[in-house]
C-alpha cells in the first residue's frame, strides 16, 4: 500500500510538472527550451528517487511503463509545444525507455540506476543554460553538437564519479563501496570519455537514452567490483578498437559517424569479451566489407535499389552489430553461455544477409520474389537467387568456424549457427517482399529503397514508412538470436 501511495504521487508531480513546463512555454514566461530543460532536470530526478522510494519492482516497472505509453501519446500529439510533433523531438520516449531498461536490469542494485541518472539531470540543467556559440559545433552524425554541450558532459559525468565516494555521509543511500584512488580516477576519466562519444553519436534526442543508461550501466560494470584486470583489458579493448575504427574511416569502409560508434561498439566487445568475442565480428566486419568492395567494381547497376551502398554509416554498424553490443553487455553483468551463442547467431544473420545481397548481385543472375517466386530485376528488395541463397549459407557458416575454437564444436553446433544465420536472412527477405518500406522513382519510375533518385525526391510506393533497411537487418539479427533461443527452450 505504501509503494502505491508514493507510484501515484510519482505519477501527479511529474504530470504537474510536464503541465507546468508546457504553460511557461506557451504563455513565454520561459522559452521552449528553458520550459523542457527544466521538465527533464526535475523528470530524471524524481525518477532517480522513485528508485529509492518505490521499494516494489512491480510498482517501478508500472511507473516506467506509465511514463513510456505517456511518451508515445505526446509523440504523435501537434499541439503541446515541448514533447509532440512540433518540435520533431524524441527525448521523453527516449528518456521513458533509458527508465524501464534501468528498472528492469538494475533490479538488486538500485543505487547505479539512481546515480546514473542524477548525474543525467544535472548534464541536462547545464546544457539547458549553456549558450554555445555558433559555429563550435563537433559533427559525428548529420546532426552536430556543440562543444560547450560535450565538455558539460564529460565533466559532469567525471566529476561525479571521481567524488562518488563521498556518499558515504549520505545514510539513506547506504553507500558501501571503497576504491583505490588510481583506479578511481582512471575508470571515472574512462566511463566520462566513452559518455560524451555517446552523446556526439546521438542525434534525434537518442542522448536521451544513451546518456544515463550506459552510465548506469558502466559504473555497475567497473565500480560494482573493483578488478584492475578488466579495466586494463578493457582500456586495451577501446585501443585496438580505435585502431580497427580509424583504418577503416582511412580505407573508407566506414563514415565518420560510422567510425565512432563501431570505435564503441568494438571497444565493448574487444575490452568486455576478448578473442572469443572480438574475432566472430572481426571475421563478420572485414570480410563483409571486402566482399562489398568487390561487388561494387563488378556490378554497379543494382546500386540503384539500395537505400545504401558501401560506405557504412553509425546506423548501419548499429543495424548490423548493435545486437552483439548487448549481448556482451548483459553477459558482462549476468554471464551466461546462451549469450555467446546468441551473439553468433545474430553475427550469422547480419552476415548471411550481407553475404546474400554481395555475392547474389555481384554479376547479373535470375532473381526472382521469396513469396510469389515471379522473376524480379536483381537487386529489388524481398529478391532471392541461388548465388544469393549459396551466399547467405556460406556467410552463416564462416561465422559459426569463427567461434569453433571457444564452445564444443559439433555438427550440431554447426548447423544450429548456420540454420540461425540463414533462417534470419530468409526472413530479412520476407521484411522486404512484404512490409519493407519502398519508394519509386519519378524520373524512371523504378523501385528503389532510396529517397533520392536520378536526382529527384522518390515518391512512397509501399510498406512501414518506419521499417527501413537498416530496421530490416536488425530484425534479421534478432531473428536469430530467437531461433538460439527456441532451440534452447527444448
Amino acid at each position: 500500500m505504501h509503494d502505491l501511495i508514493n507510484l501515484i504521487f510519482f505519477i501527479l508531480l511529474i504530470t504537474v510538472i510536464g503541465a507546468i513546463a508546457e504553460t511557461f512555454a506557451r504563455k513565454n514566461i520561459f522559452s521552449a527550451q528553458i520550459s523542457r530543460m527544466l521538465f527533464f532536470f526535475l523528470l530524471s530526478l524524481f525518477s532517480a528517487f522513485a528508485f529509492l522510494i518505490i521499494d516494489n519492482f512491480f510498482a517501478q516497472v508500472l511507473l516506467a511503463l506509465i511514463l513510456t505509453i505517456s511518451s508515445l501519446f505526446f509523440l504523435r500529439e501537434k499541439r503541446t509545444l515541448l514533447f509532440g510533433k512540433r518540435n520533431g523531438s524524441n527525448q521523453f520516449l527516449f528518456f521513458s525507455i533509458a527508465f524501464l531498461i534501468e528498472v528492469l536490469i538494475f533490479k538488486s542494485h538500485r543505487f547505479f540506476a539512481f546515480y546514473s541518472l542524477v548525474t543525467f539531470s544535472v548534464i541536462v540543467l547545464l546544457k539547458g543554460f549553456a549558450n554555445p556559440k555558433e559555429g563550435k559545433t563537433i559533427k559525428v552524425t548529420s546532426e552536430g553538437k556543440s562543444r560547450s554541450d560535450l565538455t558539460i558532459v564529460f565533466a559532469v559525468t567525471f566529476l561525479f564519479l571521481i567524488l562518488i565516494e563521498q556518499l558515504r555521509a549520505v545514510s539513506f543511500l547506504d553507500f558501501k563501496y571503497t576504491f583505490s584512488f588510481t583506479y578511481l580516477f582512471v575508470s571515472s576519466a574512462l566511463i566520462a570519455s566513452i559518455i560524451t562519444l555517446f552523446d556526439a553519436a546521438s542525434s534525434k534526442g537518442a542522448e536521451y537514452l544513451n546518456v544515463p543508461l550506459f552510465t548506469g550501466i558502466l559504473i555497475f560494470i567497473f565500480l560494482e567490483t573493483q578488478n584492475n584486470e578488466l579495466l586494463f583489458n578493457f582500456s586495451l579493448g577501446l585501443f585496438l578498437s580505435l585502431v580497427v575504427a580509424y583504418l577503416s574511416y582511412k580505407v573508407e569502409f566506414l563514415t565518420l559517424s560510422g567510425a565512432v560508434v563501431t570505435f564503441l561498439l568494438a571497444g565493448f566487445i574487444f575490452g568486455l569479451g576478448g578473442w572469443k568475442w572480438s574475432i566472430p565480428i572481426l571475421a563478420f566486419f572485414i570480410l563483409s566489407s571486402i566482399l562489398s568492395k568487390v561487388r561494387k567494381k563488378k556490378n554497379t547497376d543494382v546500386d540503384f535499389y539500395f537505400e545504401k551502398t558501401g560506405v557504412r554509416d553509425h546506423w548501419q554498424v548499429i543495424a548490423n552489430g548493435g545486437l552483439g553490443g548487448i549481448l556482451i553487455l548483459l553477459n558482462q553483468m549476468s554471464p551466461n553461455e546462451i549469450y555467446y551463442y546468441a551473439y553468433l547467431a545474430s553475427l550469422a544473420a547480419v552476415c548471411a544477409d550481407t553475404w546474400a545481397t554481395e555475392i547474389g548481385t555481384m554479376y547479373p543472375a535470375k532473381t526472382v520474389n521469396i513469396l510469389t517466386f515471379k522473376e524480379i530485376a536483381q537487386g529489388v528488395s524481398g529478391g532471392i537467387s541461388f548465388r544469393g541463397t549459396f551466399g547467405a549459407f556460406l556467410g552463416a557458416f564462416v561465422i559459426a568456424i569463427s567461434g569453433m575454437f571457444w564452445v564444443k564444436a559439433t555438427l550440431f553446433y554447426f548447423a544450429l549457427v548456420s540454420f540461425a544465420g540463414l533462417l534470419g536472412s530468409i526472413f530479412d527477405s520476407l521484411l522486404g517482399a512484404t512490409v519493407q518500406l519502398q519508394n519509386q522513382c519519378v524520373v524512371c519510375e523504378k523501385i528503389t529503397e532510396r529517397q533520392i533518385h536520378c536526382g529527384a525526391e522518390t515518391k512512397y510506393f509501399r510498406g512501414l514508412k518506419w521499417l527501413n533497411n537498416d530496421i530490416v537487418n536488425l530484425s534479421a539479427g534478432l531473428f536469430g538470436i530467437f531461433v538460439i533461443i527456441a532451440f534452447n527452450s527444448f
